[in-house]
């Protein structure tokens, strides 16, 4: 439910106008300073917007983990909208990073309920959740979801038709190849999950591409 593509016939705060901006650039795959410059003036002129403070605390978790400031950006997108799925997903995940699964796996759950379309890639936090709280089966259960729905019939062209529809109505040209877009979407995604999947299969422990902390020790 997340509108990433403007209408260019609505006027438009200047606060909004950097939130999009800074959305657009994370599209095409810029996703270090200048997107961060820009959602945190967004938020200097309205730090009342759930979306960009869900965003920036986002992009500074990928890029930097659960520091401090991302957990009080989660803390503040929740205050804002606190049964958003994509926030509810952000939170989540940020959860597993520090290693809590408990806190993270009912947020996980949670936002996939109130979604629509659920996320592939919180299938896949959700089962990272499940396999730190030695829920092997549950893990394994959640990955094979994102799999499944990675690999279901109509939903790669889909999602094909979806970003060559965005490149045009947003930008009016074509910035970036609808294909191009995909894999840098959900290439990375789906590669994980084949080799956790692969691991379980030949009863390897499967690499999470983060350190695993239990009770404070990795």
């Amino acid at each position: 439910r997340i509108p990433l593509a403007p209408r260019w016939y609505e006027p438009v705060s200047l606060s909004e106008a950097l939130s999009i901006a800074a959305q657009s650039m994370s599209i095409i795959g810029e996703e270090t300073i200048a997107p961060v410059r820009l959602y945190n003036v967004s938020l200097k002129l309205n730090p009342t917007n759930p979306l960009a403070t869900n965003n920036l605390a986002w992009m500074l978790l990928k890029r930097d983990g659960p520091t401090q400031e991302v957990q009080n950006l989660c803390a503040q997108a929740m205050e804002l909208n606190p049964s958003a799925s994509y926030i509810l997903d952000t939170v989540g995940w940020m959860y597993v990073l520090l290693g809590n699964a408990d806190r993270a796996i009912p947020l996980l759950l949670e936002s996939l309920q109130a979604s629509d379309s659920p996320s592939v890639e919180t299938y896949d936090h959700l089962g990272d959740a499940y396999w730190i709280a030695g829920q092997s089966e549950n893990a394994l259960r959640a990955w094979k979801t994102a799999f499944t729905i990675l690999h279901s019939k109509g939903y790669r062209q889909g999602m094909l038709d979806g970003y060559s529809s965005m490149a045009h109505s947003v930008w009016g040209i074509t910035v970036v190849t609808p294909e191009a877009l995909y894999d840098f979407e959900l290439g990375e995604l789906t590669r994980r999950l084949e080799d956790k999947l692969s691991a379980v299969q030949e009863g390897r422990t499967p690499l999470l591409g983060f350190p695993v902390t239990t009770n404070g020790v990795e």
